[in-house]
């Protein structure tokens, strides 16, 4: 990941972008190819080591392949469109896209015991209902749980670097608007970093 200096962001910045979207892609190496998996994780900060965990599909190959290799996630940000419009002088003006966006590389640890593998779900599903308002948990002593993780492989996710980047064009000049548009809006929502993805 390219990252001009100017752009890059702390590990505070990353976290804030975990907390606000923590839906990411997986990447590694299966028998020779680059393959992703796009799936939510759960963040967490354990003493030095900076860690996301979550689970695959037993299906998927993925994780077959995750021991032994540096893998990358990418976290996604909010991005938008940047017209030329939006300036008083559009004719001077180029126009680009506003992103955040982090790449971590690290290495993957697998969880498969049914105890652990438990626990992880639980934890992973109560962090999200929280986040809806709704106290429904992960029912542990179910007749169709241990069906239910037995279809899935857990992982944990340990971050030795990152890299992390916030392109976001610095409008001094407010926008030649004679009236409330689409284009005003959405310049509107960007620049208060609520663009929607």
């Amino acid at each position: 990941m390219f990252v001009p200096a100017r752009f890059s962001e702390g590990q505070q910045a990353l976290e804030a972008l975990l907390a606000r979207d923590a839906f990411v892609t997986l990447v590694s190496s299966v028998e020779g190819e680059p393959f992703a998996t796009h799936l939510p994780v759960r963040a967490e900060r354990d003493g030095e080591r900076f860690v996301l965990r979550g689970h695959l599909a037993r299906a998927n190959p993925q994780w077959r392949c995750l021991a032994g290799q540096t893998v990358l996630v990418i976290v996604h940000g909010p991005h938008a469109y940047v017209s030329p419009t939006w300036y008083a002088q559009p004719d001077h003006s180029v126009p680009t896209w506003n992103y955040t966006a982090a790449h971590l590389y690290g290495t993957v640890r697998l969880i498969d015991d049914p105890a652990s593998l438990l626990a992880l779900v639980a934890d992973l599903a109560a962090h999200y209902e929280e986040g809806i308002g709704s106290d429904w948990r992960f029912p542990g002593s179910a007749p169709e749980t241990a069906r239910e993780l037995a279809g899935i492989v857990g992982f944990e996710f340990e971050a030795h670097a990152s890299r992390s980047s916030t392109n976001s064009t610095s409008i001094t000049t407010p926008p030649a608007c004679a009236a409330p548009s689409t284009a005003c809006a959405h310049m509107a929502i960007t620049r208060a970093g609520k663009s929607p993805r």
